[in-house]
């Protein structure tokens, strides 16, 4: 059958034996197929199934560095002389480090204020500065209360180490730089950005890496060695 489709009058003209029929439209019954064919696509199909409970495969490099690390409690009488130790190790191996640190326990400072410091005659510290530059004494810059007391409790404290010392009359003067770290706590920085300027550049600080990669290739265990926080 060949019909003829005309928008414009919304029928729908074919040829029935001899004679051209009409179809009319009507935009209220399209109007409910259409609404029925939406509700029919939108109705959610609901599917009862029964499977067994999936294992999550939990690779080494996603799980936390809490999980990575056993803490080891070296002296029963003092709970702060902790060490952290590898979860993963072998048991001979964790149980040969954690001899081996308890037996040499007392090598380890466990407070800043156990520190002897090191002789002079091994090494001092000197400001390695370019001798043609003028020192600069930098304007003061007023902290917050809450900064300005952060600044004064790390002062005091490296005062009574006997990490610094009273100067009256300094040559160079910075100021203190004050940042909350993520623990909420605060970090107490010193603005050097002057004194690097005049200090001469150093292209190779550290070793590279292929020789640190080296260096570490044949060794069976690596340790870090941090302060506490």
């Amino acid at each position: 059958m060949r019909e003829i489709a005309l928008s414009y009058h919304q029928c729908l003209h074919f040829r029935s034996g001899r004679e051209v029929c009409t179809i009319g439209g009507s935009q209220a019954e399209a109007r409910i197929c259409f609404i029925k064919e939406l509700k029919l696509k939108a109705s959610p199909e609901i599917v009862h199934s029964i499977t067994e409970e999936i294992t999550i495969y939990r690779p080494e490099s996603l799980k936390t560095k809490k999980e990575l690390v056993e803490m080891i409690q070296l002296d029963h009488y003092s709970p702060e002389k902790v060490v952290g130790v590898g979860s993963q190790l072998d048991l001979s191996i964790h149980c040969k480090i954690e001899a081996f640190l308890k037996e040499n326990i007392a090598t380890f400072v466990w407070a800043i204020v156990d520190m002897i410091g090191i002789d002079s005659s091994i090494t001092s510290h000197e400001l390695n500065v370019d001798p043609s530059y003028k020192p600069i004494r930098q304007k003061h810059q007023k902290l917050s209360t809450e900064r300005a007391q952060a600044v004064n409790e790390e002062v005091k404290k490296l005062l009574k180490v006997g990490s610094i010392q009273e100067v009256k009359y300094p040559e160079w003067l910075e100021n203190p730089v004050v940042v909350k770290k993520k623990n909420g706590k605060w970090r107490v920085c010193v603005d050097f950005t002057d004194k690097n300027k005049v200090y001469p550049k150093d292209c190779f600080p550290l070793p590279h890496i292929d020789q640190l990669v080296e260096a570490t290739a044949r060794n069976e265990l690596v340790s870090f060695m941090d302060a506490s926080p």
